[in-house]
C-alpha cells in the first residue's frame, strides 16, 4: 500500500508587534487546538534564561495563551506558568531529529519582544535551507517506527509568487496555485455520490468561492456541457445561461497543461458566475472550475480563478480514506 504525504514548505513562524520568527510547533493528538512553541526565555532585568514553552492556538493568526517554565523530571511538576511582561524576549528553540527521538535544543539566533499584544501563529514560506524530516509511527502494540528524510528548499526563486500556495488535490487529481489567504472549506465526500468530489475555496471576506468539482468523465466535452447547461436551465434560481465558449491553452506557454475546455457564464442572485468544464479521458475524470464572484471588486477574484486556469496539472487522482 503505497500512500502520499504532502508538506508545502510552508512553514509556522512567530510574530511580534515587528516581525516573525521562523517556530517548530508540537501539537499533542488529544489536544489538536493548541500546540507549544519551545524556547528560551529571557528577563528583561538581566536574569538567567529559562527553557519554555509557549501554548498557542493551533491555527494560522492563533495567539499565545500562556507561556510555561520547563523543569527537570526530578521536580514534582515538570512545568510552571511564568508571566512575562513587555520588554522580556523569548528566542524559538528546534531539535533535529535523531535516532530514537529528537536532539538537545538548538537556539534559532532570533528573538521576539513581549508586549502588551500576544504574540501570533503565522504561516510562511519556508526559508531557504536543509530540513530533516522525520516520522514516527506506532502499531496497535506500541512498536514505534522511525524514518526520516532531508530535503532542500530554496523560496527564494525571484519567479516564485509567495502569495500563492500550490494545492496537491489528490482526491481530484489536479494541482494549482491559490491564494495563501484563501480558506479551503472541508467538504464531506460521503454527500456526493460515488467518484465526485468537491472542494471550495473561499477569500478572506468571504465574499468569493471558487468551486473545484471532479466528476468520472463522460463521453465528450460537449455532452458535459450540455449536461450542466441542463441542470443549470432547471434550477428556477438561474436567470441566465450563456451559449458555450471553446477554451483551448494548446500551444500558450502561459499555461503549465495544455487542454480543452467549454466556459459558460450563468446568472444566479444577481451575480455573473463563471464556469469552464475540462475534459479529461486519459485519467478518465472531468473537472469544473466555478467562480461565484463578490457583488463588487470581482476583478481580483477573476485573476485568482484565471492563476488557477494556468496552473493546472492533471493526474490519475486517489481515494482518500
Amino acid at each position: 500500500m503505497q500512500n502520499d504525504f504532502l508538506w508545502y514548505a510552508w512553514v509556522p513562524s512567530l510574530a511580534d508587534d515587528e516581525k516573525q520568527v521562523q517556530a517548530a510547533l508540537v501539537t499533542e493528538a488529544s489536544r489538536s487546538d493548541q500546540t507549544k512553541v519551545y524556547g528560551l526565555y529571557y528577563p528583561k532585568d538581566g536574569g538567567p534564561s529559562k527553557n519554555v514553552f509557549l501554548l498557542v492556538e493551533n491555527k494560522d493568526g492563533g495567539k499565545m495563551l500562556s507561556m510555561w517554565e520547563v523543569r527537570s523530571a526530578e521536580i514534582a511538576s515538570n512545568s510552571y506558568e511564568m508571566h512575562p511582561v513587555p520588554g522580556d524576549q523569548f528566542e524559538p528553540t528546534f531539535r533535529q531529529p535523531v535516532p530514537g527521538g529528537l536532539g538537545s535544543p538548538i537556539p534559532s539566533g532570533e528573538r521576539l519582544t513581549f508586549s502588551s499584544q500576544p504574540f501570533t501563529v503565522k504561516y510562511k514560506a519556508a526559508d531557504k535551507g536543509t530540513y530533516k524530516l522525520q516520522m514516527r509511527l506506532q502499531n496497535l502494540s506500541g512498536a514505534v517506527s522511525t524514518s526520516e528524510i532531508s530535503v532542500e528548499i530554496d523560496n527564494t526563486d525571484p519567479s516564485l509568487d509567495t502569495n500563492y500556495l500550490g494545492y496537491n488535490g489528490l482526491e481530484i487529481g489536479a494541482s494549482f496555485l491559490f491564494p495563501v489567504d484563501w480558506d479551503r472549506l472541508n467538504i464531506s465526500d460521503d454527500s456526493l455520490e460515488d467518484s465526485e468530489v468537491l472542494r471550495i475555496f473561499v477569500n478572506p471576506e468571504k465574499t468569493a468561492e471558487i468551486h473545484v468539482y471532479s466528476y468520472t468523465a463522460g463521453q465528450s466535452l460537449n455532452d458535459e456541457t450540455d449536461e450542466l447547461r441542463n441542470e443549470l436551465s432547471a434550477d428556477p434560481d438561474v436567470s441566465y445561461v450563456s451559449t458555450p465558449e471553446p477554451f483551448d491553452t494548446q500551444g500558450d506557454v502561459a499555461y503549465v497543461s495544455e487542454y480543452t475546455a467549454n466556459k459558460i457564464i450563468w446568472e444566479k442572485d444577481g451575480k455573473l458566475n463563471t464556469t469552464y468544464i475540462i475534459h479529461q479521458p486519459v485519467t478518465g475524470q472531468s473537472n469544473r472550475l466555478t467562480l461565484i464572484p463578490p457583488e463588487t471588486a470581482t476583478e481580483e477574484s477573476k485573476a485568482v480563478l484565471n492563476k488557477i486556469m494556468k496552473t493546472l496539472r492533471f493526474f490519475d487522482r486517489v481515494t482518500l480514506n
